[in-house]
């Protein structure tokens, strides 16, 4: 797991600037920082390393082939390239490391972009071509790590963290807030722009996407490579054979994760999800630890997480929070929310579980993320079954939209953006669910979740596996019937019907009463910290320097802070109060201003 930045410009200041970016980047890779210039063609490629495979200086990068020609950065892992190392080996390549950059860079010389085809991994990629003079940029099929670029008429530059690119700034040009981004960020939970970000110069490569930029013609390609589709054998696999065929894929993807040359853990809520990975992980791994966060010893996932650890024998540790300390803790870490789209409470609980893991000399983690998505475990996917499945698709999709955005007050951007997310879903595909968990997948996933883990575990420099992520088990869960998923055809809230599937794929492994139970999430009680620090928030959004001035005026950050002192637990006003203070304090601590 790493940082990368390249930079192509004839400025006089390329390489200043590209040391700066690597170390603004620094908390992502401590353990080696390495540069690489091209100053004849103006190119200068960065990398921070955190040391996970082969932890020798022969995994350094940037790493360059025997011949000069080719210079890869990567961020990532490449889980399976033993296997790929054995198959490049019968090729006659002879590698001078165990690290599975080297595996990649000389995957890529082989099979060029067919390699991708062979890679299971969390990745993003640049790929440097001397004789072509192109950088090739890859992002992973799910969309696990990031990509942030800028393309102006005489830079191209490009990082794994949005703050990275924001270095430009007056360099390139002043930049400028995005207000269609800004509005749907502070209206709503999460925002649906594929690509874009809080600056209209700043875009996100979206996943399953290869960039290529020419250093010639200063021209930019972008291409899919990949894409969710339904395998017809899957979709008709009688129930307790794709019971076992998931409980295969299941197995090798946790298998697979556990790699490393530094020990692993698992963050450990539990729920179904984490605790279907520790259950596999300890069939791996002697001692596995395991770790549980736990705010003010009110968590009550604690009781679980407790007996799941004693059931699988792990070495099982409790990490208290005094939620009286968790607004200082927000403050001082600002600069580690990047482009904002990933602020919520569960950001700053996995935050502040990673600081702790540092503290404890943890390198490598593995999260439940991406299970509710693929084995539709959030209430808003029965809006596939009767009776919504009967209402026009148009209001159904409005409906599934509320369903995530429940928490916008402002309802022009919701009515916005509910018609966007219909656009988006594939409604080619008539399975209903399938439709939703397809969005879940492409859109929400990259663009909030899979975000927020980064930033929250890097910024500690841990690096997080998501086992129920692997592409070959997503596209397994994706593919089947709907009603292995989510059981029963009507719409029933007291029953416990979904992730249905997963549920019978851990029984074996786990109590009764860990795989029957409701899902509660490992949550910052977020309504706690903004009642305890009310007062601060308002000195910061009434500050006449406040950057929220830009998108909202005075009268209106008033009307919302007398709102949210008459109704606390209103969770619409603390989410808005929480966002706009959040970024008042990004720009002042960015020096961003319009």
């Amino acid at each position: 797991m790493c940082a990368i930045s390249g930079l192509i410009t004839k400025k006089a200041w390329r390489l200043e600037v590209i040391k700066s970016m690597c170390e603004i980047q620094k908390h992502r890779g401590p353990d080696y920082q390495g540069i690489y210039d091209d100053s004849l063609n103006n190119i200068s490629l960065g990398h921070q390393r955190l040391s996970i495979i082969d932890t020798s200086n022969l995994g350094s990068q940037p790493m360059q082939s025997e011949d000069k020609r080719y210079v890869i950065t990567f961020n990532g892992e490449i889980y399976n390239y033993i296997e790929l190392k054995k198959e490049l080996e019968r090729f006659g390549y002879i590698f001078l490391s165990n690290s599975d950059t080297e595996v990649l860079l000389k995957a890529w010389i082989h099979w060029g972009e067919s390699c991708l085809d062979k890679l299971t991994g969390m990745y993003v990629f640049s790929v440097y071509d001397k004789q072509k003079l192109t950088i090739t940029i890859i992002r992973d099929k799910i969309g696990e790590k990031p990509l942030y670029y800028l393309h102006t008429q005489n830079t191209f530059a490009f990082a794994s963290e949005f703050k990275a690119i924001m270095l430009l700034n007056g360099k390139e040009g002043k930049f400028n807030f995005d207000l269609n981004f800004t509005s749907d960020f502070f209206g709503l939970m999460w925002n649906p722009h594929s690509d874009g970000t809080l600056l209209s110069e700043v875009k996100r490569l979206e996943p399953s996407t290869i960039l290529k930029y020419d250093v010639r013609s200063k021209n930019i390609e972008l291409k899919k490579y990949w894409d969710l589709k339904v395998d017809p054998d899957i979709s008709n696999l009688p129930y307790f054979e794709a019971v076992e065929r998931y409980r295969e894929l299941f197995e090798e993807s946790v298998k697979l994760r556990l790699r490393s040359d530094v020990p692993v853990g698992v963050m450990l809520s539990g729920g179904l999800d984490s605790s279907a990975i520790a259950a596999f992980a300890s069939n791996h791994i002697q001692n596995l630890h395991t770790y549980t966060l736990v705010f003010d010893n009110k968590n009550s996932e604690g009781k679980y997480a407790k007996e799941v650890a004693k059931h699988l024998g792990t070495r099982h540790e409790e990490l208290h929070i005094d939620t009286k300390n968790i607004f200082d803790r927000i403050i001082k870490s600002i600069g580690h929310y990047d482009d904002l789209s990933t602020i919520d409470g569960g950001l700053i609980s996995t935050k502040m579980m990673s600081d702790i893991l540092k503290k404890n000399g943890a390198k490598v983690v593995l999260l439940g993320e991406g299970s509710d998505e693929i084995n539709a475990g959030y209430g808003k996917f029965s809006l596939s079954k009767r009776p919504f499945n009967w209402l026009p698709a148009i209001l159904r999709d409005s409906l599934f939209y509320y369903a995530m955005s429940r928490y916008s007050i402002f309802w022009k951007g919701y009515i916005k953006n509910s018609i966007l997310s219909h656009r988006m879903i594939d409604h080619h595909e008539k399975n209903l669910l399938r439709q939703y968990t397809g969005y879940d997948i492409k859109h929400q996933l990259p663009n909030h979740l899979l975000m927020k883990v980064d930033r929250a575990t890097m910024a500690s420099s841990i690096e997080a596996r998501v086992p129920f992520l692997d592409p070959e088990l997503v596209s397994f869960a994706y593919s089947l019937p709907a009603e292995y998923k989510l059981h029963g055809k009507w719409f029933t809230p007291w029953k416990n019907n979904e992730k249905y599937i997963l549920r019978d794929v851990a029984r074996p492994y786990l109590p009764k009463n860990i795989i029957d139970r409701k899902k509660f999430g490992m949550m910052l009680p977020i309504n706690d910290v903004l009642k305890l620090n009310l007062n601060y928030m308002q000195d910061v959004l009434m500050s006449s320097d406040s950057q929220i001035y830009q998108i909202y005026d005075k009268k209106f950050i008033e009307k919302m802070l007398r709102k949210s002192k008459q109704s606390y637990n209103n969770s619409q006003y603390s989410w808005f109060l929480w966002k706009a203070t959040i970024f008042s304090l990004w720009c002042q601590h960015f020096r961003l201003s319009n």
